[in-house]
């Protein structure tokens, strides 16, 4: 039995060294939220097949298919494994928090020169064409002199012409002679 498990562990091994190249290239592709959010789930499963890698020593020793010997030298082998997988997991998410307090703080120092998006409340610099948490449009051309307005506005800061409506929906702009809207279908009244 103890066999079995030491051939199992070593097929796993060569699947992960075998695997881990094509896995770290689809990494590289993605941009830092993704990775980070990516290495975390990475980080969890890990520490969840450590702790069941620890229960299943436990239970082969508690059948007797473990020496004292074996045993202890698998078990400190998994609770180490486990032990730095926690705190690799606390050191991303402290980056993680001060990285998003950084950027709250960055914004909130240029208050008259940020953006508020319509749909989720997100905090954007004020050059921003798009929301960075949702992805709609924070800019659109004034429909009467074409100047960019960013944000919200009823009315052209340039022009002073009425801007195009905000869908009860789905915030986006619609026009006034629009019976529905372009994005999401909602009937205009």
């Amino acid at each position: 039995m103890v066999l079995t498990f030491f051939v199992g562990l070593v097929t796993l091994g060569v699947v992960f060294f075998v695997g881990y190249p094509f896995i770290q290239r689809r990494m590289s592709r993605m941009d830092g939220n993704e990775y980070l959010d990516s290495r975390i789930a990475d980080l969890q499963r890990s520490k969840e097949s450590s702790y069941s890698a620890i229960r299943e020593i436990e239970f082969d020793y508690k059948m007797g298919k473990l020496s004292d010997e074996d045993y202890q030298e698998l078990r400190e082998k998994y609770r180490s494994q486990a032990i730095s997988i926690l705190k690799e997991m606390d050191e991303i998410g402290e980056e993680e928090i001060e990285e998003e307090v950084e950027r709250e703080i960055a914004l909130l120092r240029n208050v008259g020169e940020t953006v508020s998006c319509p749909k989720c409340l997100t905090v954007n610099p004020l050059d921003s064409k798009f929301c960075g948490n949702c992805g709609i449009s924070l800019a659109a051309p004034c429909p009467h002199c074409g100047q960019t307005v960013v944000g919200e506005a009823k009315f052209c800061p340039y022009c002073g012409n009425k801007l195009a409506s905000l869908c009860p929906s789905c915030d986006s702009r619609y026009e006034a002679d629009d019976k529905f809207c372009g994005r999401c279908g909602t009937k205009l009244g």
